[in-house]
């Protein structure tokens, strides 16, 4: 069945779209100069030229500002991988959802959060709940396309697999400062995995 085309973006939503990426930027920033703990939404608010109560309606805290780019990255995925081919192997189609979406994967701004990260021990605790809500993002997308083919069990080993094929990518490429493509630390991680999955049979 054929997709309807999405709508087009009105006025409304780009000018919401464009104050929430102006927000996400301006605290982003803050974090590095002054510290995650010592940045606070009300400074949050000014240097975003609004009001603390007006910065409710984009984000509740601090948490959800700096993972908000995770969350609609995890949507994009969940939406390609729903709309893959039903014939090919399950690894397969999320690696290529993955690297179908690379290109709107905001690289910079994860470089940054990884250095606010760095040394603050309760955010990196926090960060594994992104971990759990890629591999829910995965899952919702398998399930979409086979909704009733394979097995819940199936699915959802398909999920974590690809999970952490993802997460040693990140890894790698965060390791070696970004000077190795994201798409190529993604491909050589599903090629491991496969890899590794042959030599155990």
């Amino acid at each position: 069945m054929r997709q309807a085309s999405p709508k087009p973006e009105g006025l409304r939503e780009r000018n919401r779209r464009e104050k929430y990426e102006h927000i996400t930027n301006v605290s982003i920033r803050l974090f590095l100069e002054n510290g995650y703990d010592a940045t606070t939404l009300a400074e949050i608010a000014h240097s975003s030229g609004i009001s603390r109560r007006h910065l409710f309606n984009y984000f509740d805290s601090k948490d959800e500002i700096l993972f908000s780019h995770l969350r609609e990255y995890y949507e994009m995925i969940a939406e390609s991988i729903a709309r893959g081919s039903p014939d090919e192997p399950t690894l397969e189609v999320v690696r290529k959802a993955i690297l179908s979406n690379l290109t709107r994967f905001d690289a910079e701004r994860t470089l940054a959060i990884a250095k606010i990260m760095r040394n603050n021990a309760a955010l990196q605790s926090k960060n594994r709940a992104n971990e759990i809500n890629l591999e829910k993002a995965i899952m919702k997308g398998l399930s979409a396309l086979w909704p009733s083919k394979m097995s819940h069990d199936r699915l959802l080993f398909a999920s974590i697999l690809s999970s952490g094929a993802i997460r040693f990518a990140t890894y790698i490429w965060l390791r070696d400062g970004n000077e190795i493509k994201l798409a190529d630390c993604v491909a050589e991680a599903f090629d491991r995995m496969k890899f590794e999955i042959q030599c155990t049979e």
